[in-house]
């Protein structure tokens, strides 16, 4: 794959900069999207992934949350030396959560992503 100069801006000016990374994953297929897999592959991996940090949530319109995308997603981190926080949290039936506009309107969920969140900021 090659990189168009785009992402090779972000890359530089985004990507490789930060320390910590928050995915927030739909399930795709019984994994992560196919777009996101390809950004990890045309990236310097060395330069923009190896030694940060990373904190995962899925989601997903079924029951699991996206926690077999979460597992992936873990796994191809980890082959690219990112450390990835344990608090992994599966968004359940997420459609079913947000108001008309496509907000969180749900206050637990809320609740469960805030507690994630501050535990990210420690890490």
């Amino acid at each position: 794959m090659q990189k168009n100069p785009a992402f090779s801006d972000i890359e530089t000016n985004v990507l490789q900069p930060s320390q910590k990374f928050i995915f927030v994953s739909p399930e795709y297929n019984g994994s992560i999207p196919g777009v996101l897999k390809a950004m990890f592959d045309i990236s310097d991996v060395k330069k923009t992934w190896w030694g940060k940090k990373a904190l995962l949530t899925g989601v997903s319109t079924g029951r699991a949350g996206n926690l077999r995308g979460m597992d992936h997603l873990t796994s191809i981190l980890h082959f690219m030396k990112v450390i990835v926080h344990p608090n992994k949290l599966p968004i359940s039936v997420v459609d079913k959560l947000m108001g008309e506009d496509g907000e969180l309107i749900d206050d637990s969920t809320l609740a469960v992503i805030n507690e994630q969140l501050n535990e990210f900021i420690e890490f």
